[in-house]
């Protein structure tokens, strides 16, 4: 009986003889009629095999690079969108740039030290007329300071500080109470607010001559506010034969309703 590890030995033995002579057949060149025939058989399909191979590879790049592809392109689109925020936020600050110098261009800024602040808030509801501003006590700001914007209209005063906010009265608030003059009449009183119907001079003695178009401003009467900002015109007066004092309806020029940016004097 032959053993199966005899068997496995002489197996090995004969395989490693037959390689051996297919080398030494290949080296001189004796088994080259045979290699041409099978290299003529087999080439189509080796070529096949390379191409399909190709053609995976490529399948493999592409959807990787469509895969990049759509990694850029979001990429590129938050870059759009980062561009376009900043864009627009650089158009924002270079209008209200030009707002600033403009109403600056108009103002006596020679006169008083100012603060300029945006307007963030408003009272949405009227009852109490007030702006908020985006300045505060850590910018010099503190209660009672004159608020105006150009031309150096008075537009109220301030009322509550924060560190960097501030709450303003408008002069239309009711209680709001400003000592003016009316330019040319030599006429002294107090103007009032009226609860966003305008404002009203009173106090005003009755000797004294006014007419419509008589320019308001402030007296200085007190020291708690600058002599000669502008408050309005008289648009009507009021008077009656038994009563000491006169009463003027004042127009003021300020658009209360779109204030953008003011100036707060801070002496």
């Amino acid at each position: 009986m032959i053993n199966k590890s005899d068997s496995s030995t002489t197996l090995f033995i004969v395989s490693g003889a037959i390689i051996i002579l297919l080398i030494i057949l290949h080296v001189f060149k004796i088994l080259s009629p045979i290699e041409n025939v099978f290299i003529r058989i087999f080439s189509p399909i080796q070529k096949y095999i390379y191409l399909s191979g190709n053609r995976f590879s490529g399948s493999i790049k592409f959807f990787t690079s469509i895969k990049d592809l759509r990694k850029e392109n979001k990429e590129l689109n938050e870059k759009v969108n980062k561009l376009t925020f900043e864009n627009s936020k650089l158009i924002r600050l270079e209008k209200e740039n030009k707002d600033l110098l403009s109403q600056l261009g108009l103002l006596k800024k020679e006169e008083f030290n100012l603060v300029a602040a945006n307007v963030i808030g408003q009272d949405p509801n009227n009852l109490i007329q007030f702006i908020n501003i985006d300045k505060g006590s850590s910018d010099g700001i503190k209660n009672n300071q004159p608020v105006i914007i150009a031309n150096n209209f008075l537009i109220g005063r301030v009322s509550e500080v924060q560190s960097h906010s501030a709450k303003v009265i408008l002069i239309t608030d009711a209680r709001s109470k400003v000592n003016a003059q009316i330019q040319g009449a030599d006429a002294n009183g107090i103007v009032k607010g009226e609860h966003n119907l305008g404002l009203m001079m009173e106090m005003i003695p009755q000797d004294k001559i006014i007419q419509r178009g008589d320019k308001v401003v402030t007296s200085g009467v007190g020291g708690d506010m600058p002599v000669g900002l502008f408050i309005g015109e008289v648009e009507e007066v009021k008077t009656t034969d038994n009563e000491l004092f006169q009463t003027a309806r004042i127009k003021t020029q300020a658009d209360f309703k779109s204030l953008k940016i003011i100036f707060v004097i801070l002496e």
